[in-house]
């Protein structure tokens, strides 16, 4: 029963451990090249899709803005309000007279009738 380790079993069990680090290596650097190349493309990807949607963004906002009225557009829209409420409020202010005067008429002619007046 010997314990000791010839030198030739030592020297294969050293060269079989170096080549399963060396494997080893080879696998992690491998995946870890396939990481970043993965990463790459995801980040090439999400850059073309960023632009893709900031133009998109852009085009939007200067249709928006092109449809915005101009300032003489609001101008002439608050002018037409303007008349349409002015007129709006001639004809109250002559619906309330008339109703007044009706309503005046009417009291004198009920005065007269009970001989009030």
């Amino acid at each position: 029963m010997n314990n000791y380790v010839t030198r030739d079993e030592f020297n294969n069990s050293m060269r079989e451990f170096k080549d399963e680090m060396r494997a080893m290596r080879t696998d992690m650097n491998n995946n870890l090249n396939s990481i970043r190349t993965d990463m790459n493309n995801n980040m090439i990807s999400l850059r073309s899709e960023m632009n893709t949607n900031i133009n998109n963004l852009r085009i939007e906002t200067q249709n928006s803005i092109s449809k915005l009225p101009s300032n003489s557009d609001v101008k002439n829209m608050l002018l037409e309000n303007n008349k349409e409420l002015e007129r709006e409020a001639k004809q109250n202010r002559n619906t309330i007279i008339s109703w007044t005067i009706g309503i005046v008429g009417l009291g004198f002619t009920i005065a007269k009738g009970f001989g009030w007046i």
